[in-house]
């Protein structure tokens, strides 16, 4: 079909949809007051991202140890990985050779035998879907050598949903974890490669929440679960969730 070119401003009093021609239920609609929503795969994802600051730790000290150690209270704690940055332009601004990266680890001591958690909170983005996925990445690097590439090491996510607003009480539902025993490979077998791992998918947010729960586990003991990878020096540098979007943004009522 040949393209036609209009001149005229095109306005229009009713609502206006785009696409849809072959599949009725991925289009994007203009309602009567503008506003722009999307359906299908017409909709976009959009990414929350969750720094090492954004969980219930500390960000420590020393590259590699928080002072703390993680065998005694099952958590994870704050602390930073050492990136080499000598030779580059950010050498100049710097009184070292190495930069350090905040990142969630075990603190010091030795592996743990159980697996290390941490919680963060976050708002429910305001364009969000209620249908659809919330697909899961977790950000990590290694701070020794593996012996071969492709080592494994175990790795997962839970969400809780919490509901209400105003006076409306509280409830939390949840997702089913995902992740798992040796769900990250490591595909290397230098020292601090840069590595992010899908998790898989969690459902989308509910119409009345307001808030996700996160909880990141990692670990087991040292070598034992996965046999090459220790949570010793296993460092968590972010988790990102990519959600549904289906509109842009919240709609103004000015």
């Amino acid at each position: 079909m040949p393209s036609q070119l209009e001149r005229r401003q095109f306005n229009a009093k009713n609502r206006a949809r785009f696409g849809a021609s072959s599949n009725a239920t991925t289009y994007t609609q203009f309602a009567t007051d503008g506003l722009q929503t999307m359906s299908g795969c017409a909709r976009v994802r959009h990414t929350i991202y969750l720094h090492p600051y954004d969980f219930d730790v500390t960000i420590g000290g020393t590259a590699g140890s928080s002072g703390q150690s993680g065998c005694n209270t099952g958590s994870m704690f704050g602390t930073c990985v050492l990136v080499d940055i000598s030779g580059s332009a950010l050498a100049g601004g710097a009184a070292a050779s190495a930069i350090r990266i905040p990142a969630l680890g075990m603190g010091a001591g030795a592996s743990p035998a159980s697996p290390l958690k941490a919680t963060a909170v976050f708002a429910v983005p305001r364009d969000a879907d209620t249908t659809g996925s919330i697909i899961a990445y977790v950000d990590w690097t290694y701070g020794d050598a593996p012996a071969q590439s492709g080592c494994k090491k175990s790795m997962a996510l839970a969400l809780g949903y919490v509901a209400g607003y105003a006076a409306t009480p509280s409830g939390i539902r949840t997702a089913a974890s995902i992740g798992g025993a040796s769900a990250a490979s490591y595909n290397g077998t230098a020292c601090g490669l840069f590595t992010s791992t899908c998790l898989g998918t969690f459902s989308s947010f509910g119409a009345s929440d307001s808030l996700g729960v996160l909880v990141l586990r990692l670990g087991a003991s040292a070598g034992s679960e996965d046999g090459t990878l220790i949570t010793g020096c296993t460092f968590i540098t972010g988790v990102r969730l990519n959600y549904m979007a289906n509109k842009l943004g919240e709609q103004s009522t000015e």
